[in-house]
């Protein structure tokens, strides 16, 4: 992956020391870390193991209370500005992209230069769109981006489409200052991407660092790292713990290091829990069955999952799983074919989420803050909502001992930090999450609905969110899982049913699975029915 410049592999971020505290908390703690010109250098760590006070460091919106940071062999100034820097340019893309929804792709290409020339004089606010329209294209062909109308509006836009253009637009900044060497920051390009839609972002970022160009990839996704990064820095409890090459290293041992686990403990842990429900899954009873289930793009699903039993869904984009618990649930209707939980048939013109719900039936959306929560409202609403009833009397609400119950939820799965009164939205992904699995876990459900669980989670959080599913399942509920990570699914799951173009074409068993198998599925059962048309 990297560059062949003359100058591939000398030092151009070296940070020494560096050292924050926030309110007595050590946030940076004797941090140090140097990036190489022509490389690829990820950036892992749990949320609060001090990766995002870094990056701000470097973005000059933290100044440190020591160490020291040089830029190309130079000692800089801190807090950093960014528009002083000599001989380096320094861009940033951010998890939430910086791009507006409303505007053109063309208009947020050039948003900067745009602004710019409206609020000089009336000679300067001339905005050469021809000239602007002609750049843009060179910068997309050179980047092979199949983006053909430079005047849709962003919010149309593909994810994907979204992340390459944020990139391509602080790449070409990069281009555009002059700047003899460069650093791009990513952070988290890939958060919400598909899987299967990953792999021409990966390309981008070769295409950046063959140009002599280094980056910088902050990310939760173990494995993006070891594919796309030359070394891996690991943070954990504000320390940066070390730096190793990515092609000497396996995702398990990343993990550990991040955690602080002992070598082989993470393994251990999942196949302890596995070997505990495979010894009842045999004489199981059936929580959930579809039988040529039909609702709008799904055209035929016939499944099952048991009691005690993990069941994952795979497919690429647009091959139906991904609405199968959203059936189940209620929120799509059945147009054909049967469905039966908990040994009851099901209608679609008597179902709903309150019917589902009533019999044991409890769906984790993909959007966590808009469908799973209400982010505005504090936790303990959150949380407390599906039970009040149990803390209700004669139209009175016993807030005292509601609270006391959702504090001690808080703790059992290790919300950070287990402070009710705060606003959802202002936890970390893993942290809403884990709220919200509190939720409706203690609803004791029959059969859990999950939609992408650990979308957008650090590596911590998502090994603790796994541990609550497999204990779910340990305690005899049912657990089916829609999943674009092939990973999760094989960490996860007794099996998996693969979709394609509606339907269900296989299923992989627990001894076939892994990613590669999962994604052969997909592809090869896709290309099949294709040529069959």
């Amino acid at each position: 992956m990297r560059g062949t410049g003359p100058d591939d592999g000398a030092v151009l971020v070296e940070a020494t020391s560096l050292v924050k505290v926030f309110g007595g908390v050590r946030a940076l703690d004797r941090v140090s870390v140097d990036i190489r010109l022509g490389e690829v250098r990820g950036l892992v760590g749990e949320n609060g193991s001090g990766k995002s006070t870094f990056i701000k460091v470097l973005a000059g919106y933290h100044k440190p209370d020591a160490g020291t940071i040089s830029v190309d062999g130079e000692p800089v100034a801190l807090p950093i500005r960014l528009e002083s820097l000599r001989t380096t340019y320094i861009a940033f893309v951010h998890q939430d992209l910086g791009l507006v929804g409303d505007l053109s792709v063309m208009e947020n290409f050039f948003a900067r230069d745009i602004a710019r020339a409206r609020a000089g004089s009336v000679r300067e606010r001339f905005v050469p769109r021809r000239a602007y329209r002609r750049h843009l294209r060179a910068c997309l062909d050179q980047y092979r981006i199949p983006l053909h109308d430079l005047d849709q509006p962003v919010g149309e836009l593909t994810p994907l489409q979204r992340a390459m253009v944020a990139i391509v637009r602080a790449v070409d900044e990069i281009g555009r200052s002059g700047a003899a060497k460069s650093l791009l920051v990513l952070d988290e390009p890939t958060v919400y991407l598909p899987e299967d839609q990953r792999g021409m972002l990966y390309g981008l970022i070769r295409d950046i660092v063959a140009d002599h160009n280094s980056v910088l990839l902050v990310s939760h996704d173990i494995d993006e790292v070891l594919e796309v990064a030359d070394t891996i820095t690991i943070f954990r409890d504000g320390k940066a713990i070390d730096t190793i090459a990515s092609s000497e290293s396996s995702r398990r041992e990343v993990v550990e290091m991040m955690v602080g686990l002992a070598p082989g403990r993470v393994e251990a842990m999942a196949e302890k829990a596995r070997s505990a429900r495979a010894a009842t899954l045999g004489s199981a009873e059936r929580v959930v069955e579809l039988r040529h289930v039909s609702s709008g793009a799904m055209t035929d699903a016939t499944l099952q999952v048991r009691t005690g039993e993990i069941v994952g869904l795979a497919g690429l984009v647009g091959s139906g799983y991904e609405v199968v618990p959203r059936i189940i649930y209620g929120l799509l209707p059945v147009a054909s074919g049967a469905l039966e939980i908990c040994g009851n048939p099901v209608t679609s013109r008597g179902h709903s989420p309150t019917g589902a719900i009533e019999l044991g039936v409890v769906l984790v959306p993909r959007d966590r803050i808009r469908e799973g929560g209400v982010g505005a409202l504090t936790v303990n609403e959150n949380v407390f909502f599906p039970i009040r009833s149990r803390f209700t009397r004669r139209g009175v609400v016993r807030w005292k001992d509601g609270w006391s119950w959702v504090h001690d939820q808080l703790v059992k799965f290790d919300v950070r930090p287990p402070d009710g009164a705060r606003e959802l939205s202002t936890l970390s992904g893993g942290n809403q999450q884990k709220a919200i699995f509190s939720k409706w876990s203690q609803m004791q459900p029959k059969l859990m609905l999950l939609e992408e669980p650990t979308q957008g989670v650090d590596v911590g959080a998502r090994l603790g969110i796994w541990g609550f599913i497999r204990e779910a399942a340990s305690g005899g509920a049912g657990v089916l899982v829609a999943s674009s990570d092939y990973e999760e699914l094989v960490e996860l799951c007794d099996r998996v049913v693969i979709f394609v173009a509606g339907s269900v074409v296989t299923e992989l068993e627990r001894s076939e699975l892994s990613k590669q198998n999962i994604l052969n599925a997909c592809y090869a059962r896709a290309n099949a029915t294709r040529m069959e048309l």
